[in-house]
């Protein structure tokens, strides 16, 4: 049986790689009543989150 791994800062990274702006936006929104983090670094996370936040809003800016 396989037991399992928490879930760290590089996981949940990748996640939100994969979200679009809506779904950021909404993660941003509820990470403040996130209680438990686990082994997650929740401020290298959020700012992950709003990198790619702005990086979305500059991709749809130059169009």
């Amino acid at each position: 049986m396989k037991v399992a791994q928490a879930h760290t800062t590089l996981d949940e990274m990748k996640f939100l790689s994969s979200l679009g702006l809506a779904s950021l936006q909404a993660y941003l929104s509820a990470a403040d009543r996130r209680a438990d983090w686990g082994s997650m670094d929740k401020e290298e996370v959020l700012a992950h989150c709003r990198k790619r936040i702005d990086a979305i809003k500059e991709r749809s800016e130059r169009r």
